[in-house]
This record gives structure tokens, C-alpha cells and sequence, in this order.
């Protein structure tokens, strides 16, 4: 069947609220101007629902949350300004195929870049044949991150299975979050990257996207191994895949892995809101003959500094003294390479704590996040739990052969 990537939208409307764009929005959006950086989840589904559905389901879902239908645009100062209404509806994409193709069609949804000023910035494909569904959420980064889109793909999926819905329709940037609940912004230094970063020469192809699973019992075996090793599972994932990095890029070449951090239950107490609630962390690992175990801890430890009021108010703080005069692309990308690029960008949603059952229809399992920053080189893993299994997602345009199946050798080997 052939992929058609056209989402017609209605007629347009009266505008609705805006707000300016935060900080680490503000990075996004004019970043994407130039590189491409949206992001997708999937979901694997057991049943299935008529397009009929699906769509109604989208439709109710976007008058508890009109954000969706936002659009960005500058203001008179030229200034990035969220605009509320520039779309009408958001329609659905449908695909009658086995739904094993779900990474073809995720990948495909990569490629294809948002006009941020062109509302909607979400688009949703769904994937049926007699018996299963796949669904693939992308969005601009600008207005969410990966968490969010999970908690409204199980909306949308209680909405179809007949389940009174409430959502929290508000946004709010990360920084006016932070500065109410944890006090005012303050800032840091950037260091340098450490060695010079290219930007991927853009030709308009799909990136290659790998997945990988571990069992219900070799996910056990992580997370018990991370308890009594007083680590993390984030920190063994960072440990595995940075030896696996290094195997081929030689042993004495320092690995940066790059790690967005969810700040959504430290500033909104937990709201699944739609947004993009996230700070970020690099690990320089230049040390080839560390213990593996050791790595893992060290890379844990780092984290640390998210569980302070002080240090989330500095990361958070940095980004926006930084991101407050740029006006272009090229300043965007410098600053975003200066900050997140690496070798590894490791975005791990963590154990996803949503319901499996939806009336006819089971969700069965979540991939993602798949993301690219546009950087050469750049390999993306994105990891989560859920069923009592773990997921790795790999995408990249450049994919370092070998390198998944590596790092979960290596996972398996340390914690059975």
C-alpha cells in the first residue's frame, strides 16, 4: 500500500489564546527552522476499532485539549508566540497493513518536518489490519515531550473504548514552572563540547529505526540488579551502550551520552498535561577500564543534581539566560550543539504507568521516544517499560552497526 504523508486540515478558525514561548521552546522552534527535530512514539495494539472511531476519538480528544491545534509564529517584536486555533481539526492518517510495519511508517513520520506557523503540530497514524492496530503520535518538540504524548494516547484510547475523559488543556513554559515552585532562575556557564560537532547534511530521507526488547524476567533481573548495585536502570543503559559506542569507535574515545530529564513530576506534581516539561544532562565517559558497575553508578550519581531545588533552578536557569537573545537558526543550533549534542541520546521514559485494557482493545506495548537533533553521527535510543518489559527504540541516519544488540548483550550479560 502506498504512504501518503498529506494531512488536510479544515477550514481555519478564529484565534484562539496565545503565550510566548518559554526558553527551551524557544531553542526547539528556531532550531527546527533549520534542522528538523520532531519526535514520535509507537503503540502496539491488540484489536481494533473502524476509522469511524478513531476519528471521533481524535475529534473529542481535541476540545478537552484545543493546544494541539496551535500553531507558532513570531510576534511583532519577533518573538515565538503560541497561537491558539490556527486549525480546526486534526485528522487521522490510516493504513490497512500488517501492523509489524509500524517502523517504516514511524520513520517515515520523521521525516516529514512541521511548518511550526502550519497548525496542527500533531499528526497520528494508525495502522489496522483484521485483528491488530499500531499507532504513531509525532509532534513538534516545541509543544511536547515524550511522557505527554503518552498519557494522551491513553486518553484518546479510553476515549474510544467509551471512558469519560478529563484533561488539563493549560501550558505553561518549563522556566515560569520552576520560578514558581522552586524560586527564581539562576545560571551556569556552558562548557565547551569537547570536540568540534557537524550538523547531518539534510537530503530528505527517512532515518533507520531498530528495536530491540528485553523479557519480562530479564527486565526483573534489571531492575533488581540496579537496586542492589545502588544504580539505576537509566545508569546501566548508559554504561552498556557507551562500552558498546566504544567498541568501535576505539577504546581510548571519550563517549558523550546526552539524557533529557523529565522535570514533570518535580514542578506540576505529576499533571499529564501536553508539553514539553524537560531538562537535560551530558555524561562524558573517558575512562575505557572502568568497572562496568562502577560506570553505572557514576552515571546515576550524576543525575543527582535534579533532586535539588538548586539544581534544577540552574539547569533550567542556564538554558534560558542562554536562549534569551538569539533570533536565528544558526545561533539555535550552535547553542543546542553546545549543550545536547553527543554521541548517544539516551531518552528513557522510565516505567510507563498506564492501563493495558481499553475495552475491546489491549495495549500491548510503547516504543520511543524516536528523535534526531540533526547532529552527524548522532544515535538515538529510546527506551520504556511497560508490561513488565523494556523496549529499546534506535533511530539514526548514520547507524552504527551492531550497536543495539551490543549494549543488550551487555545488559543481559551484567544483570542475569
Amino acid at each position: 500500500m502506498i504512504y501518503s504523508m498529506k494531512f488536510q486540515l479544515g477550514p481555519q478558525v478564529k484565534h484562539g489564546p496565545s503565550r510566548h514561548l518559554g526558553a527551551f521552546e524557544k531553542l526547539f522552534w528556531l532550531a527546527d527552522r533549520n534542522r528538523p527535530n520532531q519526535f514520535a512514539i509507537a503503540a502496539e495494539i491488540s484489536g481494533t476499532a473502524s476509522n469511524e472511531a478513531w476519528q471521533l476519538a481524535v475529534t473529542a480528544m481535541v476540545r478537552k485539549d484545543p493546544s494541539v491545534l496551535s500553531a507558532i509564529v513570531p510576534d511583532q517584536h519577533g518573538e515565538p508566540t503560541f497561537l491558539g486555533g490556527v486549525a480546526s481539526r486534526l485528522p487521522v492518517h490510516f493504513v490497512e497493513a500488517p501492523t509489524s510495519v509500524w517502523p517504516l511508517h514511524l520513520a517515515r513520520h520523521m521525516a516529514q518536518p512541521f511548518l511550526a506557523a502550519e497548525a496542527p503540530l500533531l499528526r497520528i497514524t494508525v495502522i489496522q489490519d483484521a485483528e491488530r492496530a499500531a499507532v504513531i503520535l509525532s509532534a513538534h518538540h516545541a509543544i511536547a515531550d515524550g511522557k505527554s504524548l503518552v498519557y494522551w494516547l491513553r486518553d484518546l484510547l479510553r476515549h474510544i473504548s467509551g471512558v469519560a475523559v478529563t484533561r488539563s488543556p493549560g501550558t505553561r513554559s518549563i522556566e515560569s514552572l520552576v520560578t514558581q515552585t522552586l524560586g527564581p532562575l539562576s545560571h551556569a556557564e556552558l562548557d565547551a563540547p569537547g570536540r568540534d560537532i557537524r550538523t547531518r547534511n539534510l537530503d530528505g530521507r527517512p532515518p533507520t529505526i531498530a528495536t530491540a526488547s528485553l523479557s519480562a524476567e530479564q527486565t526483573s533481573q534489571l531492575r533488581d540488579a540496579a537496586k542492589s548495585r545502588s544504580t539505576s536502570i537509566h545508569g546501566i543503559l548508559c554504561a552498556a551502550f557507551g562500552e558498546a559506542l566504544r567498541e568501535t569507535k576505539g577504546p581510548q574515545t571519550p563517549v558523550r551520552i546526552v539524557s533529557p530529564v523529565d522535570l514533570r513530576q518535580r514542578v506540576l506534581g505529576g499533571s499529564e498535561q501536553l508539553g514539553m516539561y524537560l531538562s537535560g544532562l551530558r555524561l562524558v565517559d573517558d575512562d575505557p577500564g572502568m568497572d562496568f558497575w562502577l560506570r553505572a553508578q557514576r552515571n546515576s550519581d550524576a543525575f543527582d543534581i535534579f533532586n535539588f531545588a538548586d539544581g534544577i533552578r540552574t539547569a533550567v536557569g542556564t538554558l534560558d539566560h542562554h536562549v534569551a537573545s538569539l533570533k536565528t537558526s544558526a545561533k539555535a543550533i550552535d547553542l543546542l550543539a553546545r549543550t545536547f549534542a553527543a554521541d548517544i541520546l539516551m531518552t528513557n521514559m522510565g516505567a510507563v504507568a498506564i492501563p493495558s485494557d481499553y475495552g475491546a482493545m489491549t495495549l500491548e506495548a510503547i516504543w520511543g521516544p524516536s528523535v534526531t537533533l540533526g547532529f552527524e553521527g548522532e544515535q538515538t535510543i529510546g527506551t520504556s517499560s511497560f508490561g513488565g518489559r523494556l523496549r529499546l527504540l534506535h533511530t539514526s541516519y548514520a547507524p552504527v552497526a551492531g550497536l543495539l544488540a551490543a549494549a543488550v548483550d551487555r545488559i543481559i550479560w551484567e544483570t542475569s
